[in-house]
This record gives structure tokens, sequence and C-alpha cells, in this order.
């Protein structure tokens, strides 16, 4: 699992982790059962407070992506959606709604939009074949 922070984003460190954790859960390149590092281990690689990690760690176990189990460390969920199709539908239009919506307030026309949006599904696709 490759993580890498930025200090400089205006993006807090806890919430660049777990995004990274999210995208690699979402990839496929980690999957249910996959050990994380400890909060120890992965401070020290990434260079950031262990309170830091504990955060994300913390977050990311409250939303159901990854648990502890004690004396052998985190892994990541199994993943199971009780979510119904209609559901799913409704709340990926609100998502994508709010980020065209983003996008365009940040002065990007709608052909841009689409241009970033394949760009960012073709690296994610990549991602998702290592």
């Amino acid at each position: 699992m490759l993580i890498h922070l930025d200090p400089t984003n205006r993006v807090p460190v806890y919430q660049q982790l777990i995004n990274q954790v999210k995208r690699h859960i979402a990839t496929g390149t980690l999957k249910p059962g996959d050990r994380l590092p400890a909060v120890r281990e992965l401070a020290l690689l990434v260079l950031v407070n262990p309170n830091t990690i504990q955060k994300a760690y913390t977050d990311l176990a409250d939303a159901g992506l990854i648990h502890s189990r004690k004396g052998q460390g985190v892994f990541v969920s199994e993943l199971r959606s009780t979510l119904s199709k209609d559901e799913r539908t409704r709340r990926s239009v609100e998502a994508t709604d709010q980020y065209i919506t983003d996008l365009l307030m940040l002065g990007l026309g709608l052909d841009e939009v689409q241009g970033l949006v394949a760009a960012r599904a073709r690296r994610f696709e990549r991602e998702e074949k290592r």
C-alpha cells in the first residue's frame, strides 16, 4: 500500500490518509482481509504523529471500512452494501451532481469536466489492474 501525504496540501494529513486508504479499497489494491500497517509503523513510514494515524484509522473503522483484531492488527473489512439499487443510484447521482457543480464553480467548462472525469477514470482503471 503506497501512501503519500503532502503537508503543504490544504487537506488535513489525516484526511489525506483516509482518502488514500478508501481509494486503495475502491480500486482493489487493498482487499477484504488485507492487513494495514500498525499505527506506529505507518507513522514512521509517512513521518507523522501516531495520533494522526490513529484518528484516520478510527474514522475508517467508524465508516466500517477497517476493523481491529485484538493482538493481530488492523484489517480491511468485508464491504456489504445494505443499500437498495435505487438508493445507490440516488446517492451516486447526488454525488455526481455535487462534483460537477463544484468544478463548474471553479470555472471549468463542461467539456473540461468531462475530460477530467475520463482521465481520472482511466487512472483508477490502471490502478485496479495492478
